[in-house]
């Protein structure tokens, strides 16, 4: 056990009787399994080719611990600017679900609830899905994140169903006097024929030093589609990591999109498995990043069977001294013919001090395949600046134009129409700064 993770490993020992299902004896050995192989692996460093370019040892050097339950009630009018009355609106204040603060599902063939309520109420249910499809032995967040298991998101998508609302995750930590963490587990299934939209939304109240630790379970049963739309807005002194395992099945779709406008650390990872024949899987990115933030994009699918389609498509924009890191790893297996791929991440520096460390990468063991992959790095075109300047728009807000239109094909991406216009809204706030 390293000193590091000492501090955690007690924190979880001390309040395992208090943790919803801790009377569930498979449950008990999934968190204690958790726990071991967190303490084995301790947290990863920058020798770990994964983390190469991250380093974590801000969590050995700070005890986070959990957020306490908010003493001030908080009003719907609160987090006007997070909710939205077309959406179905799931609320969490530090971690707690938060009723009051979220709507009732008036969706037919939609199970939506939180997760400690179904680990209480109805733990046969999740038995066979929590927990099978994140890699819990080899990553250590994602086995902290088991240890806690705590409270987050259920979502069941029933057969035949489409969900014509979506569905928002709302995550928001308040103003903490020390420094603390919240252990976000959500369980995504869509069963056969299904659709729904689903938005996790992290923001914060404040400025506190804080920690965010989230993991995503989705299960795409046969010819089911899922939209996933992440946007990380915690404050600047927030550090941030999510995991996000897909496991899809003949003829599904995952389709993800992932926004970073904030956040002094973020990692985000994505992995997905082609289980069966005929999937898809979209994965989208945009990231803004400043001062010195930092922001990693780990992405692996999995192309397991025949005629898959995987694309990617990450977009950077970097100022001062930030750094943000982004490895796409494509992995077509021998029996995976007529699989289709590509990937690209292209990155815009706005600042001579600002780095990139991208790596597209594939691996090929089928000979029946169309893939590919790229990589750009640049800054604003200086002729395309004066051409905009002799047409009487001023250097500044001839940079921020340019920005925003290398950036805004990526919010076109989102369908829902109110969600793109507070992206846009969003987008424009950033790209106006004193650092763009």
């Amino acid at each position: 056990m390293s000193n590091s993770t000492q501090p955690y490993i007690t924190a979880i020992n001390s309040i395992a009787n208090e943790l919803p299902g801790n009377n569930l004896s498979w449950l008990q050995n999934t968190r204690n399994n958790a726990l071991k192989n967190f303490e084995t692996l301790g947290f990863p460093n920058q020798k770990n080719e994964a983390w190469k370019y991250t380093k974590t040892n801000v969590f050995g050097k700070k005890q986070f611990s959990l957020c306490e339950k908010p003493c001030v009630a908080l009003l719907k009018e609160d987090i006007s600017h997070l909710r939205d009355d077309q959406y179905l609106n799931l609320v969490f204040i530090n971690g707690y679900f938060t009723p009051q603060l979220s709507d009732k599902n008036t969706e037919e063939g939609l199970i939506l609830t939180n997760l400690q309520q179904m680990l209480c109420d109805s733990s046969e249910t999740i038995q066979p899905f929590l927990s099978q499809y994140s890699d819990i032995k080899n990553q250590s967040f994602n086995a902290l994140n088991t240890a806690y298991m705590n409270d987050g998101s259920y979502i069941k998508i029933q057969n035949n169903q489409v969900i014509k609302k979506p569905i928002q995750l709302i995550y928001l930590t308040t103003q903490q006097s020390t420094p603390a963490m919240t252990q976000p587990r959500n369980l995504i299934i869509a069963e056969p024929n299904s659709q729904a939209t689903i938005i996790e939304n992290y923001a914060t109240f404040g400025e506190s030093e804080h920690f965010t630790n989230s993991l995503t379970e989705i299960i795409t049963q046969e010819n089911s589609s899922v939209e996933h739309i992440k946007i990380q807005q915690e404050c600047s002194k927030a550090y941030h990591i999510a995991s996000i395992s897909t496991y899809q099945h003949k003829d599904s779709r995952f389709t993800s999109h992932s926004f970073v406008f904030d956040g002094k650390l973020t990692r985000n990872e994505i992995n997905s498995v082609f289980a069966e024949e005929g999937c898809e899987c979209t994965l989208n990115g945009l990231y803004l990043v400043s001062g010195q933030q930092h922001v990693d994009h780990q992405t692996s699918i999995e192309h397991v069977k025949p005629n898959g389609t995987s694309k990617q498509t990450y977009k950077g924009i970097l100022a001062d001294r930030s750094r943000a890191v982004f490895n796409g790893r494509v992995k077509v297996h021998k029996n995976a013919q007529k699989s289709f791929s590509e990937q690209t991440n292209d990155n815009l520096l706005l600042s001579e001090h600002a780095e990139i460390d991208t790596k597209p990468q594939l691996e090929i063991y089928a000979d029946d395949v169309k893939c590919a992959h790229g990589a750009t790095v640049g800054q604003l075109n200086p002729e395309e600046i004066f051409y905009l300047q002799a047409r009487g728009i001023g250097y500044k807000n001839a940079k921020e134009l340019l920005t925003v239109a290398f950036a805004n094909d990526m919010i076109n991406k989102i369908k829902v129409e109110t969600l793109q216009k507070m992206l846009q809204q969003k987008l424009s706030n950033c790209c106006t700064t004193e650092e763009i």
